[in-house]
């Protein structure tokens, strides 16, 4: 379970980080992506409970 929730929470946050690097931070487009990563992070951690969810749902019970 923790891990679903920082694999959600980590992987947006350093996509977006490395976009913004990429990109450069003197443009209006690596700042959108720097803003972009708490959003991010948030969709990412209900992905992954979202995922998890259906795993326990496929799973079969005893």
């Amino acid at each position: 379970m923790k891990g679903m929730f920082w694999t959600g929470l980590v992987v947006p946050a350093v996509a977006c980080a490395i976009t913004a690097l990429v990109v450069g931070p003197d443009s209006w487009l690596g700042w959108a992506a720097v803003l972009a990563v708490v959003p991010a992070a948030a969709t990412g951690v209900a992905v992954a409970f979202m995922v998890q969810d259906r795993i326990r749902e496929r799973r079969p019970t005893a």
